[in-house]
């Protein structure tokens, strides 16, 4: 990675906590990085994710020993809030967020909120949650419905990513913004959509994509080596 300075950058699906997470990458980009401001636009945890988080701690700790702006934002898997681990209890987070750049809005947000407006993702769901699997021992068969729905989110993130980017870029637009910057997909992605400049954050799980604010006030999607 060069060490660009950037004006700001944006990180989305983290998943801390979840058990196929190779940390040592992140940590590396975070303590690598040269920016003002860090964006952290959802599921920076896993649903699951422990309380007491000791790799989050570190995590933490490492953005907070950064001489830059920490910007957090509500993503899904952040979603039961009485049970959030308690280093982030203390920090404020946004449900979404209006940056500017230049005379261009650029508007932050997950993207969760498209879970419910799409019906056949509902049905994905639905089945994934549904499915009997007729395995005896208990443990086998939770691993199995947990592979079967990894699977359908697969099949739903290449059949809806197109309408998931339109519904995106409607969101900007309804707030009168030009630019959008989102997550929840785990698709690192740049493209337009009704006049708006749509950027997807990807992931850190497969990814490692994020997408950058450069010095001359252009926005651009890099994937860490």
């Amino acid at each position: 990675m060069s060490h660009q300075t950037f004006k700001a950058i944006f990180i989305s699906d983290l998943h801390i906590g979840a058990k196929d997470v190779k940390l040592d990458k992140l940590f590396k980009f975070i303590k690598e990085v040269k920016t003002q401001k860090i964006f952290l636009v959802g599921d920076i945890i896993y649903r699951n994710c422990k309380r007491d988080n000791r790799d989050l701690e570190e995590f933490i700790s490492l953005l907070k020993a950064k001489d830059c702006e920490l910007i957090f934002l509500w993503g899904n898997h952040e979603s039961q809030r009485d049970k959030m681990p308690y280093v982030l209890e203390s920090i404020e987070f946004h449900n979404s967020y209006i940056y500017k750049i230049g005379d261009k809005k650029v508007y932050i947000n997950h993207g969760d909120s498209y879970d419910s407006k799409d019906s056949f993702l509902r049905s994905l769901k639905y089945v994934a949650k549904r499915t009997q699997v007729k395995v005896k021992d208990k443990k086998s068969k939770a691993n199995l419905k947990r592979k079967l729905h990894r699977f359908l989110k697969e099949i739903a993130k290449v059949l809806l990513h197109n309408n998931f980017a339109k519904y995106m870029a409607l969101k900007a637009k309804k707030n009168r913004c030009d630019i959008v910057i989102c997550g929840h997909f785990h698709i690192a992605k740049n493209k337009k959509n009704y006049g708006i400049e749509y950027f997807n954050c990807g992931d850190w799980i497969s990814n490692h994509s994020y997408v950058a604010h450069n010095q001359n006030d252009t926005l651009t999607l890099h994937h860490y080596n």
